[in-house]
This record gives structure tokens, sequence and C-alpha cells, in this order.
């Protein structure tokens, strides 16, 4: 389900749902995040796209590149 439709706009930002009850079903489900704002690892796009005979057919790596941390230049050669 899309948990989107528990966001508010407080002005131009997003606001989150601040109360709310869980219980526990004993069982595990899949979810999916998607971020409204910053990146981690410095990816600089947060939403990516790829139509769907793509994602259907292709190796994930082609549409969804592995992340790499960006890491200062290894001047002193310790790796």
């Amino acid at each position: 389900r899309n948990a989107y439709p528990m966001t508010r706009m407080s002005g131009s930002a997003v606001s989150y749902v601040t109360a709310g009850e869980l219980t526990a079903t004993g069982g595990t489900y899949p979810i999916g995040i998607t971020q409204t704002h910053l990146t981690d690892m410095d990816r600089h796009s947060v939403v990516k796209e790829v139509d769907l005979k793509t994602f259907l057919t292709a190796d994930k790596e082609v549409y969804n590149h592995p992340h790499e941390l960006a890491v200062h230049e290894d001047v002193n050669g310790d790796g």
C-alpha cells in the first residue's frame, strides 16, 4: 500500500504523521521507500526511472547502479 497519503503538506514541506498505532502480526512484508529530500552516499538523484521492459528483462545493475561511498583521496596510501 502507498504510505504517502499519510503525509501532509505544511507550507512547501512534507509533514509526516507523528501518531499512530502498530500491531505485531508475526509476519513480514517487503516495503519500498522513496526519499523526499537529501540523498545518501553522494547519489545525485533521489528517484530512479526505468521503463517496464528494462525492469522486467535486464539485470538490475543496468538500471540500479551499485552505490559507492564518496571518500577522500588516499593521499598517504594507507587504503
